[in-house]
């Protein structure tokens, strides 16, 4: 029996279990009394890792082929709650080496079509809880010689379950931006989570192929209170998008840069703009982004869209871009 997450997201190649290279394990300290309960070694494997939330029926992914270790836990007697167990394998990961680059819980990752969407093993290997769980991407090392990890951890009354998931990159791979419509799970539409702004969200397969072609992208959807540099909770599709442009051109740098309209004074938009520039570059390094491949500028109003005439072009005009600084 396969999961449909896995039929999805996993395309195996051609493998001798028997004396193939694996990805490594990295060890986690787990809590408790923990049971093994389900693995999956191949030696070479074609995998789309989710770095986003669900949003309108997409996932962004990063595409990666190598060879792939998968491992699951039962562990009972756990007292942590998820987001602490979470915090603490995280930190396992961190001290050898890997950097998170995506994170998300239950609702805010899209409830049930992200679960069967992404890379988890099947029942009764690994159980998730469509009511509490959390989902955690990271990566080690850059380029062709990335690894990349995924960590699920979920929890249904005393006992907690996690999923390990390695994947070492095969000589010649190399990652790729991407969104896939996970439409193979037949799933039902989740209802949108509060956490996700309500405003037009630009699909992230647009953004990186935005950025390869025009070397610049408006970030839609991205939540700020009027007259405020604070940003919203989210997920975010297209920061989530960027951080997987990022990976996929290991060497490349963004500048975000912020914009107003034309409303009030042009000293205080062009000072709201760069914090609002800055917040988004805070985040974008939360997210895993070393800080040195990131720059925040704020020009306020001297490039608007379109018109200022108009609230709609008021609103257009008001936006955080991301712009190619360098490439890989």
């Amino acid at each position: 029996m396969r999961a449909p997450g896995l039929t999805l997201w996993l395309s195996l190649g051609l493998c001798a279990l028997a004396g193939a290279a694996m990805a490594e394990v990295p060890p986690l300290s787990l809590p408790g009394k923990v049971t093994d309960t389900g693995a999956a070694h191949v030696s070479h494997a074609a995998l789309r890792l989710p770095v986003g939330a669900w949003d309108n029926g997409r996932v962004p992914v990063i595409d990666l082929s190598g060879a792939l270790d998968q491992q699951a836990w039962r562990i009972e007697g756990a007292s942590e709650d998820t987001l602490a167990l979470l915090a603490q394998l995280t930190a396992d990961l961190g001290r050898q080496g890997f950097t998170p680059i995506f994170s998300c819980a239950t609702d805010a990752c899209g409830g049930f079509d992200f679960r069967y969407a992404a890379p988890i093993l099947p029942e009764p290997q690994m159980h998730v809880d469509l009511g509490d769980f959390r989902y955690q991407a990271l990566v080690k090392g850059t380029g062709q010689s990335a690894v990349y990890a995924a960590l699920v951890v979920s929890r249904s009354g005393a006992t907690a379950f996690v999923q390990l998931l390695t994947l070492a990159q095969g000589e010649g791979a190399a990652a790729s931006t991407t969104t896939t419509t996970a439409t193979a799970t037949e799933a039902p539409s989740a209802a949108p989570s509060a956490a996700t702004s309500a405003a037009p969200t630009a699909a992230p397969s647009d953004i990186g192929q935005a950025l390869d072609r025009d070397g610049h992208v408006a970030l839609d959807g991205l939540a700020f209170a009027s007259g405020s540099a604070t940003l919203g909770p989210g997920p975010y599709g297209s920061l989530a998008a960027l951080v997987a442009w990022m990976a996929a051109n290991p060497t490349g740098r963004l500048a975000i840069v912020g914009h107003s309209d034309t409303s009030g004074n042009a000293a205080a938009n062009r000072t709201l703009s760069l914090a609002r520039a800055q917040a988004v570059r805070d985040r974008l390094i939360t997210l895993g982004i070393a800080p040195g491949r990131l720059t925040a500028d704020g020009i306020g109003d001297l490039a608007p869209l379109t018109t200022n005439a108009t609230e709609e072009g008021r609103q257009k005009n008001r936006r955080v871009e991301a712009v190619v600084a360098s490439a890989s």
